[in-house]
């Protein structure tokens, strides 16, 4: 009989961390969570609007999984640059999870299956594997008209597993008014999120 009630504690316990745990995700999904993380808090969310949000699907592989959290810090474009591999939230259907690759003004061009950028070889550790060629047909066809240089106003962005990204290779240039933010990731978090 005694080992019963052992076990009964140990199951009350784990129950009670369980518990804890979920409660501690939803926690971190609210203001006050992000407050509990001043470092967090005092860098991206201070004057922004923040939130971890969930990665759909496998376009951002293997930087970004499915189901991974990532910090989500909306209008951080604002008042802040948009950078070359920066990675964002673009506006869609579903929102897009998208890296930046060129800004207005860039030159990109495809030269025997290989992005260039201004006229450098673009050099990208980040991807999962080189995208058919095919994959930019329609970004080539709109870059052919300004030669190749990427209108004002408009951003070239792709996920980092090209041949299964919906991104501006199939899709075209997107507007800078299509970002809603950026993406962060934040490691510990995403632990977090894994054990509960």
């Amino acid at each position: 009989m005694q080992s019963h009630g052992w076990v009964l504690g140990v199951g009350a316990a784990l129950l009670i961390l369980l518990v804890a745990a979920i409660g501690g995700i939803y926690f971190l999904e609210s203001k006050a969570g992000l407050e509990f993380f001043p470092a967090i808090y005092q860098k991206y969310c201070h004057s922004h609007a923040c939130s971890f949000v969930q990665v759909v699907g496998n376009s951002m592989n293997p930087t970004l999984q499915s189901n991974q959290r990532v910090l989500f810090i909306a209008g951080y474009y604002a008042d802040n640059p948009l950078a070359h591999g920066d990675i964002v939230q673009v506006a869609s259907v579903i929102p897009l999870a998208k890296r930046v690759i060129a800004l207005p003004g860039d030159k990109l061009e495809l030269r025997e299956g290989q992005l260039y950028l201004n006229d450098s070889l673009l050099l990208e550790p980040y991807l999962l594997e080189r995208a058919d060629s095919q994959h930019y047909d329609v970004l080539m066809e709109q870059l052919r008209t300004t030669q190749f240089r990427v209108p004002s106003g408009k951003v070239v962005v792709m996920g980092d597993n090209r041949n299964a990204s919906t991104d501006s290779g199939s899709l075209g240039l997107f507007s800078i008014s299509d970002i809603q933010g950026r993406i962060i990731i934040v490691t510990w978090v995403d632990a977090l999120f894994q054990k509960a």
